[in-house]
């Protein structure tokens, strides 16, 4: 069903009553829609789910708390009754009219009512709620028992979306959210920023969602503030502009906001816009890990896992993770499973890195999947599997991760589980290298180092093989080594040569080492 089929209308009542001062008592909205539908509508913050059946009606009900009655303050007899809602009886009662269209059965939910008195008075407070039919209404009844002052009396009036029909669940959130957005209400403002911001109900639009979380951010709330400095971050909408980001993410930490303490931290490690910094980033990872946030907990184990301001201690790094895993974060999944993978701080355990590779990419981590498709590459743990691997890779690459776009090459580039295709490895290395894969780079070079796929371009090779090489990739450094010794695409220059294969024998490099000594003899 189409948003312009369904009927929308936003009522606010106000009633008063003798004796009782009562504010904004009912929000409520009716969405009309065909009988022979059913729909699913959650409630703005996602916490409540309803099911609508055809041709029956229910009360959307989302809570806010606020202060709908009051009474005078003096004293009171026993069980003296108030009401909360549309009207109240004299001594006895209150009335709850139910306003929907006779032809149908109404359910209508009451929340608690809280009493408040002066110090010394007990106090005893009955709710008595039903059912009700059509054309009926709902007698609610509040009973309170006092010695001594009753100074106020509140209740947790629920604003009650009706919804007499069906309509597609994004729908109905995306017009209460707008509903109460247009009346000010920052949180609103706030859902609909993250909705453009991520297209979740509406089209995709960087420059609505900073609209929308500037009306939150002004208001003060946190969370708008700090999903500014994402945009700033990441460029979205707006110019990437890192100094902009840490004035959004700080505004939001100053409110004690764990993920812009998290974000924060983050700026400081990879000297985004600050000097580069270890010891502030561990400062504020910390201050989110402490408030229990995940994402906090995972960056504090990686800092420890590479010794980034603090001494390399792969246990401590294993704690963290574990900390964060336990909570179900992904990334710290996959960390864990590489600890395994590759033994650092605990025995080499490849049932063990499957294990916390597969938790990862259950949650559609690609790093995890492109590490499960690793494992069966190699046979580690499992037996060996072109195919299973070439599935994990694609899984990983369709999620944008480099390094498995750029094992997908090599897979077609060998004949791996799918027949040898080097246009398409050529496509893979060329998604991957445009991420700054290193490999991938390379792997670019070595096609037309060979001739494979393309015609054999020496220049060509030793561009690539030098967009690898600046990233200190040490097989594209080796490679260079090898078109200077030869004099592929270059004058032959052993002196040049043998100062690439250095480079590339310093990390270890079996070939360019034996190139080292082949030279220097």
């Amino acid at each position: 069903m189409s948003a312009s089929d369904v009927t929308l209308e936003a009522l606010d009542r106000r009633h008063s009553t003798p004796g009782v001062k009562v504010g904004d008592v009912l929000n409520e909205v009716y969405v009309h829609v065909p009988a022979d539908d059913v729909v699913v509508v959650n409630s703005p913050d996602g916490r409540d789910k309803l099911t609508l059946q055809p041709n029956s009606v229910t009360f959307f009900q989302y809570t806010e708390t606020r202060e709908i009655v009051s009474i005078a303050a003096g004293d009171v007899e026993d069980d003296d009754t108030y009401g909360f809602f549309s009207h109240v009886t004299a001594r006895g009662g209150i009335v709850l009219t139910a306003p929907l269209d006779p032809n149908f059965t109404v359910s209508v939910g009451v929340t608690d009512i809280k009493v408040a008195a002066t110090s010394g008075s007990v106090l005893a407070t009955t709710l008595v709620a039903g059912e009700s039919s059509a054309n009926s209404s709902e007698t609610v009844r509040a009973t309170t028992s006092a010695i001594g002052r009753i100074d106020t009396v509140t209740a947790t009036q629920p604003i009650q979306y009706s919804v007499v029909g069906g309509q597609t669940t994004a729908d109905v959130s995306l017009a209460i959210d707008q509903e109460r957005a247009d009346r000010g209400e920052a949180s609103a403002e706030y859902n609909l920023g993250v909705r453009y911001d991520r297209g979740r109900g509406v089209p995709q639009d960087y420059a609505a969602a900073l609209h929308w979380y500037q009306l939150a951010a002004a208001a003060g709330l946190a969370a708008a503030q700090n999903n500014i400095g994402f945009l700033y971050d990441l460029g979205h909408g707006v110019p990437q502009d890192y100094a902009a980001a840490l004035h959004w993410h700080q505004l939001a930490a100053d409110q004690g906001l764990a993920a812009a303490q998290n974000n924060i931290g983050f700026l400081y490690e990879y000297g985004h816009g600050v000097p580069r910094d270890y010891a502030a980033a561990l400062h504020w990872h910390e201050l989110a890990a402490a408030q229990g946030l995940a994402a906090g907990q995972n960056n504090i184990g990686f800092l420890y896992e590479y010794g980034h301001g603090v001494p390399q201690d792969y246990a401590a790094a294993l704690r963290w993770y574990q900390l964060a895993a336990a909570q179900g974060l992904a990334a710290a999944q996959n960390n864990i499973g590489a600890l395994y993978d590759h033994g650092r701080g605990v025995p080499q355990d490849y049932a063990a890195a499957l294990h916390w590779y597969q938790l990862s990419a259950a949650q559609g981590f690609p790093a995890a999947q492109a590490s499960i498709g690793n494992l069966y590459y190699y046979g580690h743990g499992v037996p060996q599997d072109y195919a299973a691997a070439l599935h994990w890779y694609q899984l990983s690459a369709a999620g944008g991760d480099a390094p498995a776009q750029n094992n997908l090459g090599a897979l077609y580039a060998s004949g791996r589980g799918v027949p040898q295709d080097y246009a398409t490895a050529l496509h893979w290395y060329q998604l991957s290298a445009a991420a700054g894969d290193d490999a991938a780079q390379a792997s670019i070079g070595n096609l037309y180092y060979a001739g494979h796929g393309v015609t054999q371009d020496y220049a060509a090779a030793l561009h690539w093989y030098q967009l690898a090489a600046t990233g200190g990739y040490a097989p594209a450094q080796d490679a260079i080594g090898n078109l200077y010794e030869y004099g592929h695409g270059v004058p032959k220059d052993l002196t040049v040569a043998l100062h690439w294969y250095q480079l590339a024998a310093a990390q270890g490099d079996a070939d360019a080492l034996a190139a080292v000594q082949r030279l220097q003899r």
